[in-house]
């Protein structure tokens, strides 16, 4: 088959993956136009494993690095059975850093808190984005109850 241009469009006559208005298909008709996605980049910043909440809990992080460790509190601003956002400027944190989170939810009747390793995704002025790591599936099954009780206490309104 001989290459063509389409009068105009600039499409060879053969190039019928490509359905962009005026583009042909491999019989010479006119090909119907598809939907434009956006496209792919290297770099895909917001990649994730699953589906994150918009739940809130007290969060503690423990940092250890070879010449520094330390401890601060924040809360997250989304949080998923893989990783979580944490909103802090100014982190002191790499991705070297060894870090443990503790996450506290306010259940009923008595306060709930778990402890998970974690690693460093992407840091930003803002905050940061951070990888679960449990140390094992019974581990990762607990978590995943824990939010669910987080979550349950969280849509509860407060008692006075």
């Amino acid at each position: 088959m001989s290459k063509h241009t389409v009068p105009g469009e600039g499409l060879s006559k053969d190039n019928h993956s490509r359905n962009d208005v005026g583009a042909v298909d491999h019989t010479g008709n006119p090909a119907p136009p598809v939907p434009h996605t956006a496209p792919q980049t290297a770099y895909a910043p917001e990649k994730r494993v699953d589906d994150r909440h918009p739940l809130e809990l007290d969060t503690e992080v423990h940092f250890q690095e070879q010449f520094l460790t330390g401890m601060f509190r924040c809360r997250t601003s989304n949080i998923g059975l893989h990783g979580v956002y944490l909103p802090a400027k100014n982190l002191p944190i790499n991705d070297k850093t060894s870090i443990d989170l503790v996450f506290l939810a306010r259940t009923h009747p008595e306060p709930q808190q778990f402890r998970l390793s974690a690693k460093l995704i992407r840091l930003e002025k803002e905050g940061a984005a951070l990888s679960f790591s449990p140390t094992d599936e019974k581990q990762a099954q607990n978590f995943r109850r824990f939010l669910l009780h987080a979550k349950v206490a969280a849509s509860k309104p407060l008692s006075t």
